[in-house]
C-alpha cells in the first residue's frame, strides 16, 4: 500500500487547530455560533486520530481502495465537517448567518 497523500492527517490537524485557535480568540461570536465552531473542530480532530494506524500511518494518507470500510466512513464524516467549516466560514464572511443545511450533517435539527 502506497501512501497517496502523505503527511495530509498532519497538515489538516495543523490547519483545524490553527483555525479553532483563531476561533477561540475572536470575541464577536454568538455563543451558539462559538460553540458550533469549537464542536465541528473538535470532532475532525477526533476523527483524525482515530485514523490513526499502528504503523504511524493515517488512514487519511491512503486512498479509499487502501482504507477499511471504518476507515471509509470515518473519512466521509471529516470531509462532511470539512465542508460544513467551510460553509460556517463562507456565511460568516458573507455578512449572513449559518448557510443552512448540508446533506449528511450531523445536526439535522438544528433551529437558528
Amino acid at each position: 500500500m502506497a501512501l497517496v497523500n502523505p503527511g495530509l492527517a498532519d497538515r489538516l490537524e495543523s490547519a483545524t487547530n490553527a483555525v479553532r485557535g483563531k476561533e477561540a480568540a475572536a470575541r464577536g461570536n454568538p455563543y451558539p455560533l462559538g460553540l458550533y465552531k469549537a464542536l465541528v473542530s473538535y470532532a475532525l480532530l477526533l476523527i483524525i486520530a482515530l485514523l490513526w494506524r499502528p504503523d504511524g500511518t493515517n488512514a487519511l494518507d491512503y486512498d479509499d481502495a487502501q482504507r477499511t470500510s471504518d476507515e471509509n466512513f470515518f473519512k466521509q464524516q471529516a470531509d462532511r465537517l470539512l465542508l460544513e467549516k467551510v460553509l460556517i466560514a463562507g456565511a460568516h464572511l458573507a455578512g449572513g448567518g449559518h448557510a443552512g443545511p448540508v446533506p449528511g450533517r450531523l445536526d439535522h435539527q438544528r433551529r437558528d
